[in-house]
């Protein structure tokens, strides 16, 4: 929920605001620290698993329970709904006004609806290549981030080097498929739009292009995650290092996972 609202919320008020702000700054950052703020929360209840394609990275390669993959998946989609709703609640009033002025009353998926999706920037084969390399370069770096066994590093620095990751590849690789990297990013809040003022066109728009944010950080995921076991992670002892901040302080109490790979 944090996520979306925080994330999406920052191109809402670059997207409304009456004067432009550096995108670069003010789109990334936000994503960034969106990220940053949701770790920090739900760390402390349960892993921060925020990601559906990350939830099925870790699965694959022991780090999440088959079993409560499906759940995690749904809550994660459930939260990307609650949280784009929740900006349209507080941004209604500037979203209508945006659509009387400029789009002759209408709610365009591809103006205002724009806010809440990622969007189609260059060919298909382009955004499918974008999503699966960026996702599996970000996959890969979270990886090596919350591996406790490769840096020693203060348990509270790692939300925001997370975080940091994440500026990246907004503020680097947005053109060709707006950075989704996420399919609950994407998905739900899609699923928002289809139920309020934007309808069908939310999916129907760009050739049916929703399945490219819903598939793609999937697969890339999935490549990111067994690149880093073949090139680092079965490299690493990990049982007989010191436990990370995230086992020590959650997988001990809810015996969620014995993988450190928790994002």
């Amino acid at each position: 929920l944090l996520l979306i609202f925080y994330g999406d919320g920052s191109g809402a008020q670059n997207f409304l605001g009456s004067s432009k702000l550096n995108q670069f700054l003010t789109v990334s950052l936000g994503w960034g620290a969106a990220v940053s703020v949701a770790i920090i929360v739900t760390g402390k209840a349960c892993p921060a698993i925020l990601n559906p394609a990350i939830a099925v990275s870790n699965t694959m390669i022991g780090g999440l329970r088959w079993s409560l993959l499906p759940a995690y998946i749904l809550l994660e989609f459930v939260g990307a709904y609650l949280g784009a709703g929740l900006l349209l609640a507080v941004y209604n009033t500037k979203i209508a006004e945006y659509a009387m002025k400029y789009d002759g009353g209408h709610f365009l998926t591809n103006t205002t609806g724009g806010i809440f999706v990622a969007g189609k920037g260059s060919s298909l084969g382009a955004a499918l290549m974008d999503q699966i390399v960026t996702t599996a370069i970000l996959v890969f770096g979270i990886y090596a981030i919350t591996e406790d066994r490769l840096v020693k590093k203060s348990p509270y620095a790692t939300p925001a080097v997370v975080g940091m990751v994440v500026y990246l590849a907004v503020g680097t690789y947005t053109a060709n498929a707006s950075s989704a990297l996420n399919p609950a990013r994407d998905f739900g809040p899609r699923l928002l739009l289809l139920s309020t003022y934007w309808g069908s066109a939310a999916f129907t728009i760009d050739d049916y292009y929703f399945w490219v944010p819903l598939v793609a950080p999937i697969i890339g995921a999935v490549v990111g995650a067994i690149f880093y076991e073949l090139l680092i992670g079965v490299h690493t002892d990990r049982h007989s290092a010191t436990t990370d901040f995230y086992e020590l302080n959650i997988m001990k109490n809810t015996n969620v996972s014995d993988s450190p790979y928790v994002f």
